[in-house]
């Protein structure tokens, strides 16, 4: 679990809420009632906030395409009056006491409408005056038609045609800014998020698995890939292009649109319900990822002990548990998203289909409908008009499952290190005489018991001092303790007089350098693993570290030399030459104290020889510390400490002289 303490400070400081009343509507409708959705939205619109001036021109040339191409329908009507042989309607206003049969009608209907009838009625009679200009205009296109019937139908589509291929040319250009803005901003995200977990503590990995760290830096920035590519299109799009419909639709006859806004929450409500549903899938649906991930990572890296044990069919079975479970839970997901989409073409249909019924009686009952032509019209643009609601709906659904992923992803942001840098850091000290623990205590959680407790020890400088004990003794935590992987939880280390809290990072990993218990190699080539973190690497310094540490040899006789990519894990190499290896990284680095884990660990007789060779000749003159197990590389240390639960103790005099003394303390 990550840590909660910090998550709600971090997300008020890092990711300002954009504001607009657009942008709460849009939290309000994609995230939910729920508060946390709404803030996981906020933070995800905040990561575009410094696209805002591409966001804008990408959001106008949408919004332009939009009105061409519902606009362009207009188009249609001149044709439709000439199939169905209709003339248009006369532009002169009525007299003011007169009173058409429509506007009756309306008024009657208006009067039963007390939440969406003062507004009709208030824009009617602009609705009016714009509805006498595009007739004005239907009345000349008609009377070229009635002149030139075959040229004019060729005319207005040659309109539709260039509307159709200006509206798309718009998109097109507004869909390639949003998809750089969409690549630089979760390119950037995924970074950022990586970034934050290798700067985290070790106790941090400890507590999260591998295979989850790699689905949230990678499968959950994924997950927003698509969801993220409409956000800012399909919010602006389709709302725009309902407005310009519905402004249409008024157009053509207010009475039948009143109808159609009376239906609207019918094919809102059933959305909102099922996406709840869909949320709470999607939390198990990004933890089952995760898991099968992180068993998937177990699995192949401990491929040797699966092929020694013979457990092939184990694992997969294992595996085919999990997935099929995480099956189940994608295809309720998907039923309950397909139920969604099936709800909001039923009520589609409805609508249609009501408004056809209605059209039709208004039509041939009381004729206050402008003809067969108007009224078709009027289906094709409300047949459009559906259509965004119900992409809308699909966004509302399908964002449920990318504000899970976009959750897990801030809580790795909002988690911080619990080692971190000193606001006001102390140099190294150069002319440091030694080492102090002074009363020391750690555990590795609150509810653990102590490891150590008031524990001191002190290590001389240009010495070797050598740890034993038994295994889970701590000593390997100890050496964790000296490099500032982990906090001790009381007491202090000091460098000469200089806490070792007290000093930078950065200068601490460059004067202090372990060499792990595990051969650690990554598939680099044999110099950039022996000057691995530095960007610019010194070859000659590189071929001393080798040669002191006798890899030179085998260096020489691989085929690209220095320049030979070593493998996963140094695969490519033998177990010897691989720990060589390591020792010309750590010779490389030149540190000022140098930690040793078990160095011989591992390695047959032949090879165990060549590396306590070698480290005689690296340890003499520089601090050491020295984690072993083996009796006769400590037998001619300079301090020989036992390392048990809570204490240490100094071994000296007989005791020290042979193995078979040392025997007791292992």
């Amino acid at each position: 679990m990550m840590e909660p303490t910090t998550a709600s400070a971090s997300a008020s400081e890092s990711a300002p809420p954009p504001a607009g009343w657009l942008n709460r509507l849009l939290v309000r409708w994609i995230g939910g009632p729920q508060s946390v959705n709404q803030g996981v939205l906020f933070r995800l619109l905040a990561l575009f906030l410094p696209h805002r001036r591409r966001l804008v021109l990408a959001n106008l040339l949408i919004i332009l395409a939009s009105f061409i191409g519902v606009f362009s329908l207009f188009a249609f009507l001149p044709i439709l009056r000439v199939i169905f042989n209709e003339q248009p309607l006369e532009t002169e206003p009525p007299p003011a006491a007169a009173v058409s049969p429509e506007h009756q009608l309306e008024d009657d209907l208006l009067t039963r409408l007390p939440l969406v009838g003062p507004l009709i009625e208030r824009g009617r009679q602009r609705i009016d005056t714009l509805k006498q200009r595009l007739q004005a205009w239907e009345v000349q296109a008609n009377a070229y038609l009635s002149r030139n019937k075959l040229e004019g139908i060729l005319i207005i589509a040659g309109v539709l045609l260039l509307a159709a291929l200006l509206s798309a040319l718009l998109s097109y250009a507004a869909s390639l800014i949003m998809a750089r803005i969409e690549e630089e901003t979760l390119g950037g995200l995924s970074e950022r998020l990586y970034a934050h977990c290798i700067r985290q503590d070790l106790g941090f990995f400890h507590r999260n698995p591998t295979g989850q760290l790699m689905t949230r830096v990678y499968n959950d920035v994924m997950m927003l890939r698509q969801p993220m590519e409409l956000l800012y299109s399909t919010t602006v799009r389709e709302p725009v292009t309902m407005l310009f419909l519905l402004i249409f639709l008024l157009l053509i006859n207010p009475t039948l649109t009143a109808i159609v806004l009376l239906m609207l929450p019918l094919a809102i409500i059933p959305t909102i319900i099922l996406a709840r549903r869909i949320r709470d899938i999607s939390r198990e649906e990004v933890m089952g990822d995760a898991f099968i991930m992180d068993q998937m990572q177990t699995s192949f890296s401990g491929i040797k002990l699966i092929k020694s044990f013979g457990s092939e069919d184990f694992e997969a079975q294992r595996f085919g548990r999990s997935n099929r479970t995480m099956f189940r839970r994608r295809f309720r997901r998907r039923m309950i998203k397909e139920l969604a989409s099936s709800t909001s073409d039923i009520i589609t249909i409805i609508g249609v289909v009501a408004i056809l019924v209605v059209g039709a009686l208004l039509l041939f009952q009381f004729g206050i409908i402008g003809g067969g032509a108007e009224f078709m019209l009027y289906l094709l643009v409300l047949n459009r008009f559906y259509k965004p609601i119900k992409k809308l709906s699909a966004l509302h659904v399908g964002m449920q499952r990318a504000l899970m992923s976009a959750e897990r992803i801030f809580d790795v942001l909002d988690t911080r290190p619990r080692v971190i840098d000193p606001p006001d850091p102390l140099p190294w000290p150069e002319d440091f005489d030694f080492i102090r623990l002074e009363d020391l205590g750690f555990s590795y959680g609150a509810k653990e018991e102590p490891l150590f407790r008031h524990l001191n020890l002190w290590i001389p400088r240009d010495r070797v001092t050598a740890f034993i004990g038994r295994n889970g003794s701590g000593k390997t935590t100890l050496a964790a303790l000296l490099c500032r992987f982990y906090l001790p939880t009381e007491g202090r280390i000091l460098i000469g007089s200089t806490p070792l809290d007290r000093i930078a990072e950065k200068e601490l990993r460059r004067r202090i350098v372990m060499l792990t218990q595990e051969t650690i190699l990554f598939n680099l080539t044999v110099l950039e693993n022996i000057a691995y973190g530095e960007d610019d690497i010194d070859l000659e310094r590189a071929e001393r570290a080798a040669r002191l540490t006798r890899a030179h040899e085998f260096i020489e006789q691989l085929p690209d030399g220095y320049h030979t990519v070593v493998g996963e894990r140094g695969g490519r190499l033998s177990g010897g030459q691989a720990r060589l290896l390591t020792l010309a990284r750590v010779i490389y680095r030149d540190p000022d104290i140098l930690i040793l884990d078990e160095p011989e660990a591992a390695l047959d007789v032949k090879n165990q020889a060549v590396v306590a060779e070698v480290l005689r000749e690296v340890t003499r003159g520089r601090t050491t510390i020295l984690i072993t197990h083996k009796l006769s590389s400590v037998l001619h240390v300079d301090k020989l400490v036992r390392v048990r639960r809570r204490s240490t103790r100094t071994i000296r005099g007989k005791e020290r002289r042979t193995a078979e003394a040392l025997e007791n303390y292992i």
